[in-house]
């Protein structure tokens, strides 16, 4: 009975460390799209910071890692459809000045 408690426990702890994760990701999205409504495009500068100290610009950089497999984690494909709806560049080319 308590190693069944036990493990029990281990899966409650391992959902509610995925939600945590998937509200962060649409912290992140929902301020991607904010971005891209007022600027439009979805191409945020490295340091930029969103509504409520966001980083926003880290964020998009981490989702383009992941996508490229360069960072550790998975960009599931309804995430990938999601970003590049909304116009997700995922190979931007620094623009001269």
């Amino acid at each position: 009975a308590e190693r069944l408690q036990a493990a029990e426990a281990k899966r409650q702890a391992a959902a509610a460390a995925a939600a945590a994760r998937e509200a962060v990701w649409e912290v992140g999205y929902a301020r991607l799209v904010a971005y891209k409504a007022e600027h439009g495009d979805c191409l945020v500068p490295k340091g930029y910071k969103a509504a409520g100290g966001v980083h926003l610009g880290n964020w998009v950089s981490s989702q383009r890692k992941v996508y490229k497999g360069t960072r550790y984690g998975t960009l599931g494909a309804s995430r990938v459809t999601r970003l590049e709806a909304l116009g997700m560049v995922w190979n931007p080319t620094r623009r001269p000045n």
